[in-house]
């Protein structure tokens, strides 16, 4: 019998949270397991687990109506849950309130102005652009050519992730398969993937590397140059004090092209991690 009981909810779509508890995911249950059985009080925390979806894998043919379980690709999913051994917050409320209180809880945390849970929290990971959040989990650096924004880093986001492009090739060697046999960023398995390495897994079909990190988040971080995490704190306060710079219809002028042909305007991503030079009088 485990020492806790424990609600989540996915976070797949804001419309439509999946509910899910004590028994539903043997995987979530692990993840979770030693911090919520050290508590003494009631917890959240983000984690995740996994799902059988019923789309086939991209490179087989099959009648949709007939799928098999081995032929329906499989993903994670990033959830809240909350978990307890003395549960009387949870005791008396219907699903739909705790499916409530869970929803409350993720917006609460994943504002952009909770700086103060941020500094009570001793996990962070370098998000994409180049700022602390706060994470209960490792941080990970992921490169994989089957979705379609190649390389993730930082904290485990996988409802960011388009996890929906995979082969039948990744039936034994998906993330899901990863995490299932522990060799995972997690930093308390016996087979995990050590701190600050990687593995990789490559064929025709694919080319997918996941490097983890627990102890220095910046090593799964975009960059760990300090000259570029500089400019990345400098060009953040140029976006958020020039108007121009952020101005798509003036973009084009101001940005430098030896070769005088038209560029595309620079997102906000574009712009932080860029390397500054001098165009107009912008300091």
């Amino acid at each position: 019998m485990k020492p806790f009981c424990w609600w989540a909810i996915d976070l797949v779509a804001a419309t439509k949270f999946h509910f899910y508890q004590n028994g539903m995911s043997p995987l979530l249950e692990h993840n979770i397991y030693l911090r919520c059985s050290r508590t003494a009080f009631g917890i959240y925390g983000f984690s995740f687990m996994n799902v059988t979806t019923d789309t086939s894998y991209v490179d087989l043919k099959v009648n949709e109506n007939e799928i098999k379980i081995e032929e329906r690709q499989k993903i994670l999913v990033e959830v809240i849950y909350y978990c307890c051994r003395s549960c009387e917050h949870y005791e008396n409320k219907t699903d739909e309130e705790i499916i409530e209180d869970l929803a409350t809880e993720f917006y609460r945390r994943r504002f952009k102005d909770s700086t103060g849970i941020l500094q009570k929290d001793s996990g962070y990971c370098i998000n994409v652009d180049g700022e602390k959040e706060m994470s209960d989990l490792s941080c990970m650096f992921m490169l994989d050519v089957n979705t379609p924004a190649k390389v993730h880093f930082g904290a485990m986001h996988w409802n960011m992730i388009d996890l929906m492009k995979q082969s039948s090739e990744r039936e034994n060697n998906s993330l899901v398969a990863l995490a299932l046999r522990g060799h995972f960023c997690a930093p308390y398995s016996v087979s995990q993937i050590p701190d600050g390495e990687c593995i990789r897994y490559a064929s025709i079909r694919e080319y997918f590397v996941l490097c983890c990190c627990y102890e220095i988040p910046e090593l799964c971080a975009y960059t760990i140059s300090n000259k570029s995490m500089s400019n990345v704190k400098m060009n953040r306060k140029i976006w958020e004090a020039n108007i121009e710079v952020r101005n798509s219809l003036v973009a084009n002028e101001l940005r430098i092209n030896r070769y005088d042909t038209p560029t595309s305007s620079w997102t906000y991503r574009d712009f932080i991690y860029s390397k500054p030079t001098t165009f107009g009088k912008l300091y």
